[in-house]
């Protein structure tokens, strides 16, 4: 009897340095789950307001004018202009004539890249708080490059592709990854729906409905 009553307290002596041993592990779970922001209610989320759907509606703009833009090259490039006989023209024929096909083709791939790519950047910064930055410095980019390609020059590949490839492919990264990622701080209930008409933005511009309908008139414009 007196030797397990003298074990009793050693055994209580190795639970103690264990659970000390525990214990810093513990502190630093406590510690970095003490910063952390507990899950908002439902009940509190803004969903939707005048903000949040003009927020809706600019980036449906922006999906529309960025995304379905990038998409219509085939107007520039002219193999969208006569759909039926597939027969080159703009580009091919009257602007580019001394490249190839494949190297004009390299314009529309470079921006259609880029739009993608620039948006590993771009989503980072959007979720740093610099929304607007990007929007604004997207916007006057696009703006720019579209001024640029109004200046080039016929058979300048050099020109056409700075300013349509590569300027417009970075200001187009810029806004899209924002442009969809802002729609979750205006909704939560209606977030699926709300995604869902702006990705029509883009599939609608492609789908014989401006922009490709108005470049082809203005190339036809500036054919004649």
């Amino acid at each position: 009897m007196s030797s397990e009553s003298e074990l009793r307290p050693v055994h209580t002596e190795e639970t103690a340095l264990q659970d000390d041993k525990e214990r810093p592990e513990i502190l630093e779970v406590c510690q970095v789950t003490k910063d952390w922001d507990p899950p908002s209610n439902p009940d509190e989320f803004p969903e939707g307001s005048l903000a949040g759907w003009t927020t809706a509606f600019g980036s449906f703009l922006l999906q529309f004018c960025g995304f379905g833009y990038t998409a219509s090259f085939g107007v520039y490039q002219g193999i969208a202009a006569n759909v039926s006989e597939h027969e080159p023209d703009f580009y091919t024929q009257h602007y580019l004539t001394n490249e190839t096909s494949s190297a004009i083709s390299w314009i529309g791939s470079t921006s259609a890249f880029l739009l993608m790519t620039v948006g590993l950047v771009s989503g980072s910064l959007h979720d740093r708080g610099y929304f607007y930055h990007l929007m604004i410095a997207g916007s006057c980019l696009q703006s720019f490059s579209l001024w640029m390609l109004s200046l080039s020059k016929p058979d300048q590949y050099y020109q056409i592709f700075f300013s349509q490839g590569l300027v417009l492919g970075i200001a187009l990264g810029l806004m899209y990854i924002p442009s969809v990622a802002v729609i979750s701080h205006h909704f939560r209930r209606r977030r699926a729906l709300v995604m869902t008409f702006i990705a029509t933005g883009s599939a609608l511009s492609t789908h014989k409905v401006p922009p490709p309908d108005v470049m082809n008139f203005v190339v036809d414009i500036h054919q004649q």
